[in-house]
């Protein structure tokens, strides 16, 4: 229920950014994430968010799954995607693949990030736009 709150609210924001020809967030969103990512799951979130945010950069790493945490960790990346559920980080899943009709999920992919990189209006708006973007 809360994750559908989340998505009708940040709908509404994206509504109202779109609308509203002021949108003057700026700066810089630094992104670690795996080959699986990089190639057939952010595009489309990318794509999204440069729509609504065009001001502000994302700088995407590809980085193998055992390098990202430490790129959060040491503030390389403002956040990760991975397939690996990390340890010692925050994080909240972001997608579910499955490749049959069951219905099974085959690969989970996470979003990981510090307290320090959630707290920016970018990286936020970055999860919550990607959220509604697939």
């Amino acid at each position: 229920m809360l994750a559908y709150a989340e998505k009708i609210l940040h709908l509404y924001h994206c509504l109202n950014t779109e609308l509203v020809p002021s949108n003057t967030a700026t700066g810089a969103i630094r992104i670690a994430a795996n080959p699986i990512a990089v190639r057939f799951i952010l595009p489309k979130a990318i794509e999204r968010f440069r729509n609504i945010f065009p001001r502000v950069e994302i700088i995407l790493m590809e980085r193998a799954d055992d390098e990202i945490q430490g790129a959060i960790r040491d503030g390389i990346a403002d956040l990760g995607v991975t397939d690996l559920l990390p340890e010692g980080v925050k994080w909240e899943p972001f997608v579910s693949i499955s490749l049959s009709d069951s219905g099974k999920s085959v690969l989970n992919i996470y979003y990981i990030y510090s307290d320090r990189s959630l707290m920016e209006g970018p990286v936020k708006d970055f999860i919550l736009t990607s959220k509604t973007a697939l």
